[in-house]
């Protein structure tokens, strides 16, 4: 009986050696480029790694990299002629396009400023029709089957068409003036809107009915990113990381 106990106490504690070895092996690795951007937002299909890269006044535009980011190359082309390139600032995957928003900061080219896509993983990009009345950055997107969410301190608009007609979903109930949308997420049957009021809203029909689900965050602290892994949605405000369970109630 102890010759048992001690073969299972010397299994049991290789097995946990092992398993702190193997935890400490899994550390955080620097990737092979791009350089001289700041990475801003990173998206993904079955073929290629994309980033984008803003702020910086070097290496701005889209990169991609089919290998899990060990080589990168810029896959920026349909972007803007200008020396200094495009500030991306949100990507998203849907399909068989890549969508990206993008901001121009030179004061007498706005029109360069939007939401771009591609089709033919990020060799040629298209700018979409301009929708937000004031092109600015920090876009962010949401998608699922059917549409494409995207938000910015303009608003919010959505496409059923893979980008070619959009329109605009800003009736939040108690928001007077245009809503600066910070986060966007779906969750099983709805649509989540985090707004920089700190408030949270969500809707059933793509935004044409905005509901206020706020029960329960604390007051202040703008919204900065939503999240759900299907069944659970979570919120990360300035002051802290909410997370909604039942949301399909």
């Amino acid at each position: 009986m102890i010759k048992k106990f001690t073969k299972r106490m010397i299994v049991l504690s290789l097995l946990v050696m092992t398993g702190l070895s193997f935890a400490k092996a899994q550390t955080w690795v620097p990737g092979s480029g791009p350089y001289g951007g700041d990475i801003t937002c990173i998206t993904h299909n079955s073929s290629f790694l994309f980033a984008g890269a803003g702020t910086n006044t070097n290496g701005k535009g889209v990169f991609r990299s089919s290998d899990n980011g060990n080589v990168w190359e810029s896959s920026s082309t349909g972007f803007s002629p200008l020396p200094l390139g495009k500030n991306i600032f949100g990507m998203v995957a849907k399909g068989d396009y890549i969508f990206a928003a993008s901001f121009v900061d030179y004061e007498n080219v706005p029109s360069l400023s939007g939401i771009y896509r591609t089709s033919d993983n990020g060799l040629n990009w298209e700018q979409l029709p301009q929708v937000f009345s004031n092109q600015q950055p920090h876009s962010v997107f949401a998608t699922d089957q059917n549409a494409i969410v995207a938000g910015n301190p303009s608003g919010c608009i959505v496409t059923l068409d893979n980008g070619l007609t959009w329109v605009t979903r800003n009736s939040f109930p108690g928001v007077s003036g245009t809503p600066n949308v910070r986060a966007l997420a779906f969750s099983t049957n709805y649509l989540y809107a985090g707004l920089s009021n700190g408030k949270i809203y969500r809707s059933a029909n793509y935004g044409e009915v905005w509901v206020e689900h706020s029960a329960g965050l604390s007051n202040g602290g703008q919204v900065q990113v939503l999240v759900s892994n299907g069944e659970v949605v979570f919120a990360g405000k300035t002051n802290g990381v909410f997370r909604l369970i039942r949301n399909f109630s």
